[in-house]
């Protein structure tokens, strides 16, 4: 931003109580307009009137560091400053025009309380010279306001200009002195960073994946203005895991993700964190949250029967085709877990074996018989396939014959 020092505007004061109306003269101007400042709308003073903070030409710019820089218009006196170059020699230090933000880490910062009180000053580039009959000082201290939901805040309180300028009313949030366009903000803060950090890697993330590591991450976020923020999944161990782009918009809540890492992340130590980053391309680190993977993959649970399509009176033998782990042990040693959806009248053997057989009654004509299988590798992790049709409809056997000689 351009300061305005040598473009300042002349004024004819009669008397110090004495404000003559100025004409508007145009200048050229580097910072934000009116579509653009973080500052809106107008202040109130009984002694000059109306102070307008954002124009076609003029506006502010709040960095998130707090730093207020821009200028605004009065009718009256003119052009009043905010920018760094025009303050100095204030009446009391510190004298840069400033929001009180907390840095409550090297990327988040917000207020106390959520009140973010204004400080420093201002300054009417119409009194920085001794003929102009006043000093043009205009102190923030009393000004603030809530950090809240929505895009646009409504400043409070007052700020106060001696002598000439006196009380400039902002407006106060019980609403008593609001009027229609009252001084409100558009700064809009930084992501809050994600918490809630989070891997699930159970049987519900990782039955189905066959030797691939496949668990969750999940977390929380939160932002008083609702804003969307993306999210960059960071790995600090192991280091040969390159960053993960989650790849969309999410908007505050809950929020997970699936990744598949392959089959060579087995009983690995991981450190990761989340970069989040704001429409503004603004970033902010969470904390690292650290977890370790399963020893091994989780049982790969298959099975076939034969005959693939029986009837009553036959038995049914299963073979299951599946492949467990269990720390090196052999398919005996892990627990088999058969069940049986059917109406139908069975006797079944060597169910706790990968390979039982059964034997539908002759009396079950029309029954379905529906078949799933759990396998537990006595190490705690435990799948289970999916409910398999053995048959919709059992019929009877093709009738015997026998050739005979006529």
């Amino acid at each position: 931003m351009v300061s305005l020092r040598d473009k300042k505007l002349l004024l004819a004061l009669g008397t110090i109580l004495l404000i003559v109306p100025l004409t508007y003269l145009a200048f050229s101007y580097a910072g934000p307009t009116s579509t653009q400042s973080h500052l809106l709308g107008w202040a109130f003073s009984d002694n000059i009137g109306w102070v307008s903070f954002s124009g076609n030409n003029y506006g502010f710019e709040i960095s998130d560091d707090g730093k207020i820089e821009g200028y605004a218009w009065s009718d009256n006196i003119g052009w009043i400053s905010f920018m760094e170059e025009d303050l100095s020699g204030c009446p009391e230090p510190p004298c840069l025009a400033e929001v009180e933000f907390t840095q409550y880490s090297d990327d988040f910062i917000g207020c106390p309380d959520n009140i973010c009180r204004l400080s420093g000053w201002a300054r009417a580039l119409s009194g920085m010279e001794e003929e102009d009959g006043f000093d043009g000082w205009i102190s923030l201290d009393e000004g603030y306001f809530k950090r809240e939901e929505g895009e646009k805040k409504n400043i409070s309180g007052w700020f106060w200009g001696d002598k000439v300028i006196g009380w400039i009313q902002l407006g106060d949030d019980s609403g008593e002195y609001h009027f229609s366009d009252s001084l409100r903000t558009a700064y809009n803060f930084p992501p809050e960073r994600a918490y809630d950090l989070e891997v699930k890697m159970g049987s519900e993330e990782l039955c189905g994946s066959g030797e691939d590591f496949t668990p969750s991450f999940e977390w929380s976020h939160s932002d008083l203005e609702g804003d969307p923020a993306r999210y960059t999944i960071d790995f600090i161990t192991p280091s040969n895991i390159e960053e993960i782009d989650v790849g969309r918009w999410t908007y505050p809540g809950e929020e997970s993700v699936s990744l598949n890492f392959g089959s060579g992340f087995w009983d690995t130590d991981f450190e990761w964190y989340l970069l989040g980053e704001d429409d503004k391309e603004r970033v902010v680190e969470s904390d690292s949250h650290q977890f370790t993977s399963p020893k091994h993959h989780y049982p790969i649970v298959s099975f076939k029967w034969f005959p693939e399509e029986p009837v009553v009176g036959e038995i049914i033998e299963f073979d299951a085709t599946s492949t467990v782990l269990g720390g090196g042990q052999t398919l005996d040693q892990a627990d088999w877990i058969w069940e049986f959806e059917t109406e139908a009248d069975y006797e079944v053997s060597g169910d706790d074996t990968p390979t039982p057989s059964l034997l539908i009654s002759k009396e079950s004509i029309g029954d379905s018989i529906e078949v799933r299988l759990t396998v537990d590798d006595r190490e705690g992790y435990r799948c289970s396939s999916q409910w398999k049709t053995i048959s919709e409809s059992l019929g009877y056997p093709f009738p015997e014959w026998e050739e005979v000689d006529l």
